[in-house]
């Protein structure tokens, strides 16, 4: 069963989510390799000042699908270019 990890938040942390800017994620070069978006994706995370927690949640909630659900759950988390 897909588990959504944005949904487990607290209404307080998903309004924090959805209030804050989102970092910007240069996603060009990554030739389609999901272990390089993936580490992109955490490095923006950690550069932005995201909690090792709020990292963690992101991480669990791109890994549990496909490639193409990657690459949507970083356009959730993040401005992508």
């Amino acid at each position: 069963m897909k588990k959504n990890y944005v949904s487990e938040l607290s209404e307080g942390e998903a309004a924090n989510l959805c209030a804050e800017p989102k970092p910007k994620l240069e996603l060009s070069g990554s030739d389609g390799n999901a272990f390089m978006v993936l580490g992109k994706a955490i490095g923006a995370g950690r550069k932005a000042g995201w909690s090792q927690e709020k990292i963690e949640k992101f991480r669990l909630e791109a890994m549990e699908g496909d490639y193409d659900h990657l690459l949507q759950t970083c356009m959730d988390y993040f401005d992508v270019d």
